[in-house]
């Protein structure tokens, strides 16, 4: 699979290409996946421009429903408008970010290790001081305490 970060990247530079790179772009495409089929150069070419149009088409529609359909509420049907509530709570839900580096780091690695410090009646001080000391991570006791009732107490 490939990463978050590549695919940006990917959908970046497909957006930067001019018309003859994009005409590589379908090209390979093409080949690649009529490569097991002994089709003729007329054959791939048809099954070039249907993908092509099949493409965009479907890109219109997605762009017309995220996009076009926000600004003319009153023509769009029932299914339309639960389309856009549900784009627009995806937008907001995206817009929170994802979880702090250290927090995800602290829910593969260490959660078990911060709970069993915890039930030995370790204070947040003397864990912060721990992870420190033998993990070389640096976390305000605060910031544990934070973790460790969103994770054990809720």
């Amino acid at each position: 699979m490939i990463s978050e970060d590549r695919r940006k990247k990917l959908l970046t530079y497909l957006r930067s290409m001019n018309m003859d790179r994009e005409a590589e772009f379908w090209k390979l495409l093409t080949d690649f996946l009529t490569k097991n089929y002994n089709l003729t150069a007329e054959e791939k070419n048809k099954f070039k421009q249907l993908l092509q149009k099949e493409f965009y088409k479907t890109l219109d529609r997605m762009y017309y429903t995220e996009y076009e359909l926000l600004h003319v509420k009153t023509r769009a049907t029932k299914e339309e408008l639960q389309k856009i509530q549900e784009f627009r709570a995806q937008a907001v839900k995206k817009k929170r970010g994802r979880k702090a580096k250290k927090w995800t780091e602290l829910e593969i690695k260490y959660k078990h290790l911060i709970k069993q410090l915890r039930d030995k009646g370790s204070s947040w001080r003397e864990i912060s001081e721990y992870m420190k000391r033998y993990h070389k991570k640096k976390y305000s006791p605060a910031y544990l305490m934070k973790f460790y009732k969103q994770n054990f107490e809720s």
